[in-house]
């Protein structure tokens, strides 16, 4: 009978079997920081995703309009965040202020012609009391809500009054946390100047 010796291919002995192991320690080993790092990569992406959705826009840094915003989309976004943050601060600066309305908007106006007797310290003020009356009523009614912006629409249109545009009588889309979705009358215009947007003010 012949004798053979060795072993077949398909038995493996401990001391072929520890090395293979010790093999795929090493393997793991070089692996794992690279998965951790593709791991870490994805969280830190997702977080900045999520705060990127949630973060409202950033008003135009340099614009000639203070707290202004790129688009009307932003100005919106914007104005739902600060209501729901009930920052009357950010709210009011949102809107358009003495000074702009003297410098960009009053030249424009018919009212601002010579023979009208009327000056735009006094067209200003005989504003404020309905703006503050409107500011009052949107801050108090909704104030503190989270709305999410669904779309917008202006009834009055737009009007070019040659150095700025006026979007007149707001009506802004939104759903509720609830998933109702609600249209609502929350300030009065919008003011586009040279690309810059903000609420031109609080009158409905």
């Amino acid at each position: 009978m012949q004798q053979t010796t060795g072993r077949s291919s398909g038995q493996t002995t401990p001391r072929t079997k520890r090395q293979k192991d010790v093999t795929d320690v090493k393997r793991i080993s070089r692996i794992l920081p690279i998965l951790a790092i593709g791991v870490a990569a994805l969280a830190l992406g997702w977080v900045q995703l999520k705060e990127s959705r949630s973060a409202p826009p950033p008003p135009v840094e340099g614009g000639a309009l203070a707290s202004s915003s790129a688009s009307i989309r932003m100005l919106l976004e914007r104005f739902l965040q600060a209501l729901h943050e009930g920052d009357e601060a950010k709210l009011r600066q949102m809107a358009l202020n003495k000074l702009e309305f003297k410098m960009y908007v009053w030249p424009h106006l018919p009212s601002s012609r010579p023979g009208t007797n009327l000056s735009a310290d006094y067209v200003w003020e005989q504003m404020q009391p309905r703006t503050r009356a409107g500011f009052h009523r949107t801050f108090q009614d909704h104030g503190g809500r989270r709305y999410q912006l669904e779309g917008w629409s202006f009834k009055k249109g737009e009007k070019d009054y040659g150095g700025f545009v006026i979007h007149g009588d707001a009506r802004i889309s939104v759903f509720e946390e609830n998933g109702e979705k609600r249209t609502l009358n929350l300030f009065g215009s919008v003011i586009e100047r040279e690309g810059e947007f903000k609420i031109y003010s609080y009158v409905r």
